[in-house]
């Protein structure tokens, strides 16, 4: 047993602790390649506006509420898409 922990610990150190370092080092050239370009224009995203309100939200509710009080399992799927893209 006590060789056989030697031997894991010297694999460890022998292959586990230069593919560390190598790791480390790819993950500074990426951040380095990407964040300082020259022709970097913009970091910020912009976000875009949101179509959702607290009304469609509810009536999508609603709409779900129906089929669970109905104890409905199972939708056809192209029908409750147009229901959706219809009312929402």
């Amino acid at each position: 047993m006590k060789i056989l922990a030697l031997v894991e610990i010297l694999l460890y150190v022998a292959a586990g602790m230069p593919l560390l370092i190598l790791g480390i080092g790819s993950d500074f050239y990426y951040f380095w390649a990407n964040n300082f370009r020259s022709n970097l224009k913009q970091i910020i995203i912009v976000r875009k506006k949101s179509h959702v309100t607290i009304d469609s939200i509810k009536m999508l509710t609603m709409f779900c509420s129906n089929y669970n009080m109905e104890k409905i399992k199972a939708l056809k799927a192209v029908s409750t898409i147009k229901t959706f893209r219809e009312r929402f």
